[in-house]
């Protein structure tokens, strides 16, 4: 019963977006960490002020009670995770320093994070920092996604050298997806 409350709830929450209820369901429960998936669609759904303060409010709540009760790669994890969502709030808000920031923050907590790093290095193209996009991915380019960006960003800086094979690579990519009939997200 209690775990089909809880669903009804999270599809209220995702629906209505509903500061008030996500208080509410906070209140409840005691635990802060499993609300935080309303976040990002708070941000969609015109509320990314109010998720950034929450995410705001939740990160100190979560520090103390990391280095008791659970594993620090889960406080890394979840530490990072909203570092990432307050970079990404921040830029929708078009607070670009603010956001860069979190990037920093969220790097130094988890360096080798393949979402982070794709945020970090959409938001460097974003501001024509090519060369800074080539030294934050360096040769991490097994992800399809940090390759792309790596390769936009050196044909960006003429550096023909290190894009040309990395197109090459990600043809090859997309060409496995297309034999394998699906598509790429």
């Amino acid at each position: 019963m209690r775990l089909e409350w809880w669903m009804y709830e999270l599809f209220f929450l995702f629906f209505f977006s509903s500061r008030r209820r996500h208080t509410r369901y906070i209140s409840v429960t005691g635990v802060q960490t499993c609300a935080l998936p309303i976040f990002p669609l708070l941000a969609a759904t015109g509320e990314a002020e109010a998720a950034y303060d929450s995410l705001s409010e939740i990160l100190p709540e979560i520090l103390p009670t990391a280095t008791g009760r659970r594993s620090s790669v889960m406080q890394s994890s979840v530490v990072q995770w909203i570092l990432t969502q307050q970079a990404e709030i921040s830029r929708a808000l078009g607070r670009q320093q603010q956001a860069e920031q979190h990037y920093h923050e969220a790097l130094g907590n988890a360096p080798g994070d393949q979402y982070l790093m794709r945020a970090y290095a959409d938001f460097l193209l974003d501001h024509n920092r090519d060369e800074e996009v080539l030294a934050l991915l360096g040769e991490q380019t097994r992800d399809t996604g940090i390759l792309l960006r790596a390769a936009i960003a050196a044909r960006r800086c003429g550096k023909e050298a290190l894009a040309a094979p990395w197109q090459t690579q990600l043809e090859s990519r997309f060409e496995e997806i297309r034999l394998r009939g699906s598509q790429p997200h």
